[in-house]
């Protein structure tokens, strides 16, 4: 190919128009020109720009949300899509208009209205009011914000208006009260509105923490007012009355009928059907009364509170005087238990029936995460122990994984043992 008689062969038929002239010069060098190899652009660590700006947006939403901004308005889903394809630095204007005004470029300078094309749009867009709920739905729900139709919500982050009415039906929730820092948890099947400093509570269980921030919050249930002060508070309306249980803080109780007591931290009072308060009694032990939080305690990204309950619960079981209630209360938080109760074994070594049944307990938990604290269980002196961690070695790494059988493990000796142990853990890799 000669490129200087193609460029003047293709410069002949220009007529004066500049698009069209373009255009016909370029029509004529195409067909002799090799056809360009284009690769996508490189990102972070090779990726294509587009995978690496999604991967760049999804940590924005996240570092957005555990600052408390990460969208504006008053009720929408957290993880909304951006607009205009998600990039933070795309700007409302046509990039063909940039120097548009006549093609003077500082016509658009003097204008003030006119947008300035190096301002860029902001990523993420600013947080709601400071008076807005932050709703965690654990499955669909309804609410019913003021002044707003009544709307069914699927799964997910929302921000919601304060004095929202919230209809959990077969979901928890969990709100966060900006503005107050009051923390708020709905059981399944309750009927509760939220405001800043006020939870009307119609039907079901609502259990609110404000021992971060000294708030006061009133909590309504038709038969009886709660006061509480830096507080953390649980109220359950029945149909013959109301339960009100505080775990500590400030909590003071009104019933309808014109009674009011003050209750010390682990206790709690009924309050029946008249608005008579039926005595203060001690709670015995708080985990059977907020079992049906744990979903939101497992599923927070905070885990201390689960790793203080999962320790309370194993402290609780090897003491003994609530045994029956912490083995209930583990069960519910499953494998995130298996390590706190292989500590334990050493600890209720001497009985050996409680040795076994800790052992159960870890073997039932367990799951395919937790193989390695299975082979150290495996690895024990008692047959009993490491017949119950080769059942659930079996269970959660398969069958078709398996080394020797049961009775092998019961019976053989530590050198052979420690030999197909290398084995099976190789095969679990």
């Amino acid at each position: 190919m000669n490129l200087d008689r193609d460029l003047r062969d293709a410069l002949r038929p220009l007529r004066g128009d500049p698009v069209e002239d373009a255009r016909a010069v370029l029509a004529e060098l195409d067909d002799g020109l090799p056809p360009a190899t284009v690769e996508p652009p490189k990102g972070l660590r090779g990726l294509p720009i587009a995978a690496a700006l999604l991967g760049v947006l999804a940590l924005g939403i996240v570092v957005g949300l555990a600052s408390g901004s990460a969208f504006d308005g008053e009720q929408q889903n957290v993880v909304d899509e951006p607009e205009k394809g998600g990039d933070p630095n795309e700007t409302d204007e046509n990039p063909d208009d940039k120097n548009s005004d006549d093609g003077n470029p500082e016509d658009r300078e003097d204008d003030p209205s006119k947008p300035d094309e190096k301002k860029k749009k902001p990523w993420p867009p600013p947080p709601p009011s400071s008076s807005s709920l932050l709703l965690m739905a654990f499955g669909e729900m309804t609410v019913n914000e003021p002044k707003l139709q009544r709307e069914a919500l699927k799964p997910g982050s929302w921000y919601v208006k304060s004095g929202t009415l919230f209809e959990t039906g077969n979901s928890l929730a969990g709100i966060f009260v900006q503005g107050t820092g009051s923390a708020v948890r709905l059981a399944q099947q309750t009927v509760a509105a939220v405001e800043m400093d006020r939870i009307d509570v119609r039907e079901g269980i609502v259990w609110m923490s404000t021992l971060g921030e000294p708030v006061s919050v009133r909590i309504e249930a038709e038969l009886a007012t709660v006061l509480s002060e830096k507080a953390e508070v649980m109220v359950e309306r029945q149909n013959n009355g109301v339960v009100v249980i505080s775990f500590g803080g400030d909590v003071t109780v009104r019933a309808s009928a014109g009674e009011s007591r003050r209750l010390g931290e682990l206790s709690r009072c009924e309050i029946d059907s008249t608005g008579v308060i039926r005595g203060v009694e001690p709670v015995e032990f708080p985990p059977a009364v907020t079992g049906w939080m744990v979903p939101m305690v497992i599923n927070q990204t905070d885990d201390r509170e689960l790793r203080h309950n999962v320790e309370w619960l194993v402290e609780a079981y090897v003491e003994g005087t609530n045994r029956e209630a912490a083995v209930r209360e583990l069960r519910r938080y499953g494998g995130h238990t298996v390590g706190k109760l292989f500590y334990a074994l050493d600890v209720v070594g001497s009985d050996t029936a409680l040795l076994h049944r800790t052992a159960r307990l870890i073997g039932a938990s367990a799951e395919y995460s937790h193989k390695d604290w299975l082979f150290a269980l495996l690895e024990r002196g008692d047959e009993e122990s490491r017949a119950i961690a080769f059942r659930a070695l079996v269970r959660v790494g398969g069958e078709e994984n398996q080394v020797e059988d049961e009775g092998f493990w019961r019976a053989a000796n530590t050198t052979d043992r420690e030999l197909q142990l290398r084995q099976w853990r190789t095969r679990l890799r």
